[in-house]
């Protein structure tokens, strides 16, 4: 794990900033604490007599940076930027490839000679080098990367499959500049700090932009299994190399698919334990975390550290801790677990906004920094989390009624209003009011589940822009983009509306958030974040599955609970899901006055949303913190600016 920036010429009369590179790369040092390396063309290069930059001559202006965080191979050897003796080729390499031993021995038969004694960084250069892009298909692992044939001109740029590691990249007087965080990017002369307007728009509705698009104007991701290439500076359009669209349904027995989840899991496990330092894990107590425990206790001869987190108790909130411990002392895990107050929290919330980078309005981000913090100050290198697990195997209880909506949809228009109109009555409309804004999205013509991280409907969150953005706004509807995947995806197999909705999740609300949040808020504290249930082929196997396994009987992710009885006690398989719970309307309404005061300057220097916009005008948490979380980043930019 570690972060990456670079920049290279294209076509046109570019102008790079000499040094630009070291520049980019302090940015990013809490990424990879252990060392520091670069190589570049020689143009517009500053004089440096540093041991850690080489200099290559090439007609194409480039500069590559890498900073690095120790995991596997600890050697200066294993050190990046990694160039081939020919120093033809070279590349710098965020992430891991858990499958690098299997695919040196490979490579090794295939005559390539390794110069490290398990490097996966000289693995993923090697089998580039020898397939080309085609080696992607190879890789288990989570990755970023950019890789340079500079004989031929050529350099690619790949992201691993679901997202796990991040890419973002921009145009800036005719070069493309790339890096780990967009604060890299900021560190360039000239970068472009004006805020997309249709991503504001799907920030205040999703929570988070979806790829290729960030809060940026002039700034982009490249999406989860996605490449970029460019060829003597010219530079392609994304194209993905993995799509799950693409993997096959099948039929097999219960009891078949129970043994092979589990030793999926198990070998997914494994591969996240390949590391030359100590593992540790997050513990919430729920299902998935402790699997994560349970399967790292079953292939370690030494307890395993585990970090929990959570509010103090109070007659409206209930942590988790009693059965964090549960599941610590079953496996006789080394426990530490951290109690957070409102005012904690709004601290931290205030002093890690910038390792956000990009706002993101998840509410556990700060206390995952939290608990990174903590497991580094105890040694601990890497952990382990959860994500993905409910995505992968139906965990939401939002998705069954989801999904129980679509077959009354299906079945008859008329009784779908009628179900909805029944839910606006007076004993019941405060259960299920989310049947009226279904069947509203049905009428104009959209799929009525848009992903789990929605929070306002598309009319509410255009009342809260200014009207000079509901005006320029007014053709635009951020459900269009979701729409347009749902025609696709449901066009391309013989799926059913729970595929519909992993898809849709796990291509937007997992890389833009959950896994946005881990990656920025670890990495803030120097820690590795791996996540088990999102090992590809494990996704691919789940994705495969019939829905009847994971939802059954009236339980979530019923077939991972009966593969771990046994493993994990009753008392947590079996218990309702709540995930990570932050009080947030309780924290935030006891400091709405600073917040909406914070809000409101935001909003002067932006003219983003209506003058009468206020905390107070919502009881909802959620929504509440979108708007703390967006003011707050918004003002560290006013205050980088000045």
């Amino acid at each position: 794990m570690c972060g990456i920036v670079g920049g290279i010429a294209l076509v046109g009369k570019p102008r790079m900033e000499a040094g630009v590179i070291q520049k980019m790369c302090k940015t990013i040092e809490h990424r990879g604490p252990d060392g520091v390396g670069y190589v570049s063309s020689p143009h517009n290069q500053i004089s440096t007599t540093q041991p850690e930059h080489t200099i290559i001559e090439n007609n194409r202006p480039f500069q590559l940076g890498h900073r690095r965080l120790s995991i596997i191979d600890l050697s200066k050897s294993a050190n990046q930027p990694m160039i081939d003796k020919s120093q033809r080729y070279a590349i710098v390499f965020n992430g891991e490839i858990y499958n690098h031993a299997e695919l040196r021995v490979e490579l090794q038969a295939k005559g390539v000679a390794f110069t490290t004694s398990h490097s996966d960084t000289e693995v993923l250069l090697n089998g580039l080098i020898l397939e080309g892009k085609e080696f992607l298909q190879k890789l288990n692992g989570m990755f970023a990367f950019c890789f340079a044939d500079l004989r031929e001109d050529y350099f690619l740029f790949a992201r691993d499959r679901i997202g796990i590691k991040p890419f973002y990249y921009s145009i800036i007087n005719d070069v493309f500049y790339f890096g780990s965080e967009v604060r890299a990017l900021r560190a360039v002369v000239d970068f472009n700090t004006a805020i997309n307007h249709e991503s504001l728009f799907d920030f205040m509705v999703f929570s988070s932009v979806k790829a290729p698009k960030t809060i940026f104007k002039q700034t982009f991701k490249l999406s989860p299994g996605n490449i970029i290439e460019i060829n003597h500076g010219v530079l392609s359009d994304q194209m993905p190399y993995w799509d799950l669209k693409n993997i096959n349904k099948r039929e097999s027995s219960f009891k078949q698919e129970k043994e092979e989840l589990l030793n999926q899991f198990d070998r997914a496990a494994q591969r996240r334990m390949i590391a030359d330092v100590e593992v540790g894990v997050l513990l919430s107590g729920g299902v998935d975390s402790t699997a994560n425990l349970g399967m790292l206790t079953r292939h370690s001869n030494q307890p395993i550290s585990a970090f929990s987190i959570g509010f103090e108790n109070t007659n409206e909130y209930s942590n988790e801790f009693e059965y964090a411990r549960l599941a610590a002392n079953h496996f006789k895990a080394d426990y530490h677990e951290t109690k957070l107050t409102y005012d904690d929290y709004l601290q931290d919330l205030l002093n890690q906004m910038s390792h956000q980078d990009l706002p993101i309005a998840d509410a556990a981000s700060s206390p995952i920094f939290r608990m990174a913090e903590l497991a580094r100050k105890n040694g601990i290198k890497v952990l382990l989390g959860g994500e993905g697990s409910d995505e992968i195997l139906i965990g939401y209880s939002y998705w069954t009624h989801a999904s129980r909506y679509q077959k009354l949809l299906k079945g008859s228009k008329s009784k779908a209003k009628l179900f909805s109109y029944l839910h606006e009555l007076p004993k019941v409309k405060n259960r299920r009011t989310v049947y009226k804004t279904w069947y509203d999205k049905t009428k104009q013509g959209y799929t009525h589940f848009a992903g789990g991280s929605e929070i306002r409907s598309i009319e509410y969150a255009r009342s809260l822009l200014s009207p000079d953005l509901q005006e320029e706004l007014k053709d635009y509807n951020p459900l269009d983009q979701i729409q347009t995947l749902y025609t696709d995806f449901m066009s391309s197999g013989d799926f059913d509306y729970f595929d519909w909705m992993t898809y849709l999740d796990l291509s937007h609300r997992l890389p833009e958030m959950l896994l946005a949040r881990l990656d920025r808020m670890m990495m803030a504290a120097s820690v590795e974040g791996r996540v088990p249930f999102l090992d590809h082929k494990l996704v691919e196997f789940c994705f495969s599955m019939s829905n009847e396994y994971k939802f059954k009987d009236g339980i979530e992710k019923y077939i991972l609970k009966k593969s771990f009885e046994g493993i994990i006690p009753d008392q947590i398989l079996y218990r309702p899901k709540i995930g990570f719970v932050v009080p947030l309307n309780n924290i935030i309404l006891s400091q709405a006055d600073q917040l909406n005061r914070r809000l409101n300057m935001v909003n002067a220097e932006f003219n983003l949303f209506t003058p009468e916009i206020t905390l107070a005008n919502s009881s909802d948490g959620l929504q509440n913190y979108n708007l703390v979380n967006f003011s707050i980043w918004a003002e560290g930019l006013i205050n980088s600016s000045h």
